[in-house]
């Protein structure tokens, strides 16, 4: 190798350099590794250290060190570093996982750890709603409602075993409102209230006794054989109890010389919904 040679120099006081320095190689790195089994390390003149305990250690202070110096440290998964005046990583005591990297800071004569996750903040307010998602699939078929056409239907009113003369008064589930187009029987009167309490109020009319209006009565049928009488006009039966219900209200008188069930059978078309 031509030119002048340069024979290493040891230089042992402080050199004061007043102009930026402009190297032209990497300076020498050092990789030290941390005294074992002890809990206040020496740091002097280091940066760069490796943790080597082979059994559980806590770590109080890294001792040597001069203010602003950073420190880099390789974790070996059994040496702790705990918070006190002097070493103060966010969190308080925890594990230096091996072969994880952390790095502390002198500052006013605390280690801090410069990487340390620090304490949760305040939940920032929400963002803005998302875009819109894609439909979903269908959902189940809903129950079947009324039909916007009707249909007409039938109702068998079976009374118990009637006495001749004698009275059942009672009531069918149906709608609040229905429009009685036919009735069928046989040997009995039939008479269709708003109410129970018209129905009780009328007991004592006889056959063949005008009903008065306004008190509930709706329509009377009289059979002396199996017959059925067309409704002309339509008879509009309707539940008056308050709330509704869907209760028609009637009573069935057994004209017949012996006694027997009868059966009303009717013809009707459903027009208010529950």
């Amino acid at each position: 190798m031509s030119g002048p040679q340069i024979n290493p120099a040891t230089v042992s006081d402080r050199v004061q350099v007043e102009a930026p320095i402009a190297p032209l190689t990497l300076p020498i790195q050092f990789y030290n590794q941390l005294t074992q089994n002890t809990t206040t390390p020496s740091v002097k003149n280091v940066q760069r250290v490796k943790a080597a305990n082979i059994a559980p250690i806590t770590l109080t202070n890294f001792t040597d060190g001069q203010e602003g110096q950073e420190i880099i440290v390789k974790g070996d998964g059994f040496t702790s570093v705990d918070i006190s005046s002097t070493l103060a990583p966010t969190g308080g005591l925890h594990l230096l996982d091996a072969n994880a990297i952390y790095r502390f800071v002198l500052l006013d004569g605390i280690w801090h750890e410069s990487n340390a996750i620090g304490p949760t903040g305040a939940t920032g307010p929400p963002g803005p709603a998302g875009a819109v998602g894609p439909q979903g699939d269908p959902g189940p078929a809903g129950a079947d409602g009324i039909s916007s056409i009707l249909d007409r239907e039938t109702f068998t009113i079976s009374t118990a075993n009637l006495a001749p003369g004698a009275t059942e008064s009672s009531f069918i589930e149906l709608v609040p409102r229905v429009d009685l187009y036919s009735i069928e029987a046989e040997n009995c009167r039939v008479v269709f209230y708003a109410t129970a309490l018209a129905a009780l109020m009328d007991a004592g009319r006889g056959a063949g006794v005008h009903a008065p209006s306004g008190k509930g009565i709706f329509a009377e049928f009289g059979f002396a054989s199996l017959d059925t009488i067309l409704c002309s006009p339509i008879a509009p039966l309707v539940n008056g109890d308050v709330p509704k219900t869907s209760k028609i209200y009637y009573s069935i008188t057994n004209t017949d010389i012996v006694s027997r069930v009868v059966n009303v059978t009717i013809l009707y078309l459903p027009i208010e919904a529950p």
